[in-house]
């Protein structure tokens, strides 16, 4: 690599509140089309659907929100991405 770090969004995702992640994604594609690689999390694969994600890791059922941002950015940083930017799905 050149020295340029690699960046992402990861976007928290709260299962009743999934249809703001669709309207965030569609926000980013038309207000920064040219956005970095976006990940959300908090979500099963099943839930997530098209939503490009990070798996929620079982933990008996149990979803703790600074559990699963955690995973999540540890599993960002073992594919490479050295920056993320982070953001709320509420808060598009």
């Amino acid at each position: 690599m050149n020295g340029e770090k690699r960046i992402c969004l990861l976007v928290t995702v709260y299962l009743p509140y999934r249809w703001c992640a669709e309207f965030t994604m569609d926000l980013l594609d038309l207000f920064w089309p040219s956005h970095p690689p976006v990940f959300f999390c908090g979500l099963t694969s099943e839930e997530a659907g098209r939503l490009p994600h990070i798996p929620i890791r079982d933990r008996g059922g149990k979803r703790v929100w600074a559990q699963f941002a955690l995973d999540a950015a540890a599993d960002l940083n073992v594919r490479g991405y050295d920056l993320v930017y982070f953001m709320l799905e509420d808060h598009p």
